[in-house]
């Protein structure tokens, strides 16, 4: 019976048992040869080519994830102002323009709304702010319950309730539940501004600021904070 040579994945998985086996057996390096467009290259040259590609790969990554924490921490400075100056207006009609203006100009957004409950909505003389309607649809039921921000391409129903005729022309858009207040919607004309990936912490720092500033001027949550 004649001996039959290991088969080409006999030797690669015995290869990847013995990962020393070339550093004992130096003298291979000479013999061993790889295919390459310009002919042939030593095993050691394309490992050496192996290692720059995955150098850049990671080089890139690591630069886009310092762009990404740059940019972040910009946004966290620029939430960190309009909070303070949304803490600090006087009136509530000072508070949605200072609103407005932050979002606008610090975060490029192209529509800007607030709907409210009928009574806070009332505190209001601003003609942009819109009530609650009294029978509420399912979908804005359960995003006030959830309390989680929405974000993406909203349906056209979506976009008319929210921002009425200035929705047409949105790509895309966060919702921003306000406890049992109401709900902020912020739009962009890009469809991919706004997406279901995102993540939504600037929109929950945002929401907890309104509220707390929507309850500083509220008699009932005044009374409920002198009790505690």
């Amino acid at each position: 019976m004649t001996d039959q040579s290991p088969s080409e994945a006999e030797v690669i998985a015995w290869l990847r048992e013995h990962p020393d086996f070339l550093s004992r057996q130096p003298e291979l390096f000479a013999e061993l040869e790889v295919p390459h467009e310009a002919g042939t290259a030593s095993l050691i040259e394309k490992q050496v080519d192996i290692l720059r590609g995955d150098n850049r790969r990671l080089k890139r990554q690591l630069e886009h994830l310092s762009g990404v924490a740059g940019e972040n921490e910009r946004l966290m400075q620029r939430l960190h102002r309009m909070a303070l100056g949304l803490v600090a207006t006087d009136s509530f009609d000072a508070l949605y323009q200072r609103l407005k203006e932050g979002l606008s100009g610090d975060f490029r957004a192209d529509a800007v709304c607030l709907m409210l409950d009928a009574e806070t909505a009332g505190n209001f003389t601003d003609a942009d702010i819109a009530p609650l309607p009294g029978k509420q649809p399912d979908w804005m039921q359960k995003l006030l319950a959830s309390g989680t921000p929405q974000c993406g391409r909203l349906t056209r129903e979506k976009r008319e309730a929210v921002f009425g005729a200035d929705g047409a022309e949105l790509g895309s858009a966060a919702l921003v539940p306000l406890a049992d207040r109401g709900l902020l919607g912020i739009g962009s004309r890009s469809d991919d501004r706004f997406h279901p990936d995102m993540g939504t912490l600037f929109l929950d720092l945002l929401r907890e600021t309104l509220q707390f500033r929507l309850a500083l001027d509220d008699p009932e949550e005044e009374k409920r904070r002198q009790r505690a």
